[in-house]
């Protein structure tokens, strides 16, 4: 069965990965993790595909999908086959499909070049944008990462625990104080165990009902937190 919906924009393109990451090569490591938004186990081929995925678990989007599709196109030099590394379908309705490498691998004649040529003929051919990332803007902001891996990791752990009557005695106090530190909000929500109240606040800065400075200042009881605009 395709995993592709060509027409109603309210189903995702993609749903699941076309292929497994291949078995990591010298200077690579194979990642396996949770994905909340997909409530499913992602695997991604390298430390920086996996860090990509933190970044793009946390912005606002409406789907997304790792390895999401396997292209073939004729090149002058041949025919290049690739499997793009994510597929991203934005709030405005954009849609991209995005190839994550290191600098080191983007060398005059590389076969990262080739397939990067390859996918972006594709990409313009079927109006798609594409889009090459490298560790200068995957890991631009370590703080952030590292808040989001925090996150993640703490979401993976608790992602079969109900957690909506947490989250909307949180959602009360936040509208009723304007803005409250961790520890105000665990303290407020006492009734409940601290991992999972943690968890419900992770929810909501996850869903992007609250927002707080994770790109500035690391996560900690004193962090405050505030409901989205």
């Amino acid at each position: 069965m395709k995993n592709t919906n060509a027409f109603d924009k309210e189903l995702p393109r993609h749903t699941h990965p076309v292929r497994k990451p291949p078995a990591s090569r010298y200077g690579n490591n194979r990642w396996i993790g949770y994905s909340p938004s997909l409530k499913r186990i992602v695997m991604t081929g390298s430390d920086l595909e996996h860090d990509d995925w933190v970044r793009t678990e946390a912005e606002p989007k409406k789907f997304w999908c790792e390895q999401p599709r396997r292209i073939e196109v004729r090149l002058p030099s041949g025919v290049v086959r690739s499997v793009f590394d994510f597929w991203i379908h934005w709030e405005d309705g954009t849609e991209e499909y995005r190839e994550v490498k290191y600098r080191r691998e983007l060398e005059e004649g590389s076969r990262a070049l080739r397939q990067i040529d390859a996918q972006r003929r594709w990409c313009a051919l079927h109006g798609f944008k594409h889009v090459v990332v490298t560790e200068e803007i995957v890991r631009a902001n370590p703080l952030y990462l590292e808040n989001w891996k925090l996150i993640l990791g703490h979401l993976a752990m608790t992602s079969r625990i109900e957690l909506n009557p947490i989250m909307h005695a949180v959602i009360r106090l936040l509208r009723a104080a304007g803005r409250a530190t961790v520890a105000a909000i665990e303290k407020a929500c006492a009734r409940w165990d601290r991992i999972l109240v943690r968890a419900a606040i992770f929810t909501l800065l996850h869903n992007h009902f609250a927002k707080a400075a994770l790109d500035t200042e690391p996560f900690s009881q004193s962090l405050y937190v505030e409901v989205a605009q």
